[in-house]
């Protein structure tokens, strides 16, 4: 019987790593809310996106959802920091940096949202955002106001831009659908 209870739990040990790894999600956000309920105080905080995995992610799709208030996505600011981008590309005197790709628009449930792609994600270093809201709507009226943040999808695989002379375009296909309102990318005159 001690042997048999021995093994079994041998068993469970070597077991529960394996079930851990298959359910937990490869990339973490945190915080994955940012309650608005500071106002008339602008609201500036930041959030961080991190790869637990043990390689670089690809195409990752993040999604802020504005939950119960006025507020629209071009009243967001997204810092994404850094300088030069690792997915630069050069258009006659401007840089393009696909680093960094933001889509302002509606979901298919009518909430404002913003879907943020990053070209990629190194492991194990989380990665700060700031984000501010500049948005004067009052959300006093509203019963817990936020803006919800969660990885929408992921892949091992890099995109690859598609050239031609001196276009560039960087395909993507989104997750679920919405109504894109803006687009946005950083560039850098040179």
């Amino acid at each position: 019987m001690i042997s048999f209870i021995t093994n079994a739990i041998s068993i469970a040990l070597n077991t529960i790593p394996f079930i851990y790894k298959i359910f937990r999600a490869p990339i973490k956000i945190s915080p994955t809310q940012i309650s608005l309920k500071a106002q008339p105080w602008k609201i500036k905080t930041t959030f961080h996106v991190q790869n637990r995995s043990t390689e670089i992610l690809f195409d990752v799709w993040i999604k802020l959802t504005m939950e119960n208030c006025d507020i629209k996505a071009n009243d967001i600011k997204i810092d994404s920091g850094g300088g030069e981008g690792f997915l630069s590309e050069r258009i006659s005197n401007i840089s393009v940096d696909y680093d960094f790709v933001r889509m302002d628009g509606t979901d298919n449930k009518g909430k404002a949202c913003i879907f943020f792609i990053l070209y990629s994600l190194v492991p194990q270093i989380p990665q700060p955002f700031t984000i501010e809201v500049t948005s004067k709507a009052s959300v006093e009226k509203h019963i817990n106001p936020r803006i919800l943040l969660r990885v929408i999808r992921h892949s091992k695989v890099p995109v690859k831009l598609l050239k031609r002379n001196n276009e560039i375009a960087y395909p993507v296909t989104p997750p679920e659908a919405f109504t894109i309102k803006n687009l946005s990318l950083r560039m850098k005159r040179k």
